[in-house]
């Protein structure tokens, strides 16, 4: 039999598990080390093709601005939630409120509701046509 050079004790044990332990650590990490080196190359390859590209100046048109105005007035005048102190209930169709209802949740602000959306586009009718109206009611 030929004898064994190494000696099988606390420490060697130790240290071979240790070897152990950081070989598949590296086997682990080292994978993921050269993936995330790889994109952050690529990132700054992208940010320097991004630097030397010029910045185009886009000018808005007068009709686009006057659209966004338009868009602003609308969301003001008709998306925000009123306070409703006394109210009484109107009846619609079943399709016109849920028209009006998705208008409402999804394009006005939080507390905006479909009763407080026919508020808004009742009082702006009002005072809209206020002349007409009272004209009509005289004749």
């Amino acid at each position: 039999m030929i004898p064994n050079p190494i000696i099988y004790n606390d420490t060697t044990i130790t240290i071979g598990l240790i070897v152990c332990c950081l070989v598949m650590l590296a086997a682990v990490m080292i994978p993921k080390a050269i993936k995330y080196r790889k994109q952050v190359k690529q990132n700054e390859s992208e940010k320097a093709v991004q630097d030397e590209q010029e910045v185009e100046i886009t000018i808005i048109s007068e009709e686009k601005m006057k659209k966004k105005e338009q868009t602003l007035d609308y969301r003001k005048t008709f998306l925000t939630a009123p306070k409703l102190e006394d109210r009484k209930p109107v009846f619609i169709s079943t399709e016109t409120r849920d028209s009006l209802d998705k208008i409402a949740r999804r394009l006005g602000d939080r507390k905006m509701s479909v009763s407080g959306f026919l508020e808004n586009m009742a009082k702006h009718h009002l005072a809209e046509y206020k002349d007409e109206v009272n004209r009509l009611y005289e004749e």
